[in-house]
C-alpha cells in the first residue's frame, strides 16, 4: 500500500463521516500496523492530509481531524495513481 492509497482511504472516511471533526486518528505506529507499511509511509500520509487541511498534527497530542465531510466540496477529489 502506498501513501496515496492511505490518504485516499482516510479522506473517504472523513467524507463519509467515519472520522468526524476533532476525532483523534491512530498513532503513526498504529496506522503503519493497520496498513502493513513502514512508519515513514504512515507519517508521510499524515503529512499529506495535513497539507490538504484535513488533519492537524501536534507533537504529544497526535493527529486529529480538522475538516468535516464537506471538505471535498472545495478541495476536489483525490484520486491516487494506480
Amino acid at each position: 500500500m502506498t501513501t496515496s492509497l492511505i490518504v485516499a482511504d482516510i479522506r473517504k472516511g472523513i467524507a463519509a463521516g467515519q472520522y468526524r471533526y476533532g476525532t483523534r486518528l491512530p498513532s503513526v505506529r498504529d496506522l503503519a500496523d493497520r496498513y502493513g507499511v513502514s512508519q515513514q509511509t504512515a507519517a508521510a500520509a499524515y503529512a499529506v492530509l495535513s497539507a490538504l487541511g484535513l488533519t492537524r498534527t501536534e507533537r504529544g497530542s497526535g493527529t486529529t481531524v480538522a475538516a468535516g465531510p464537506s471538505a471535498d466540496a472545495h478541495l476536489g477529489t483525490f484520486t491516487p495513481r494506480t
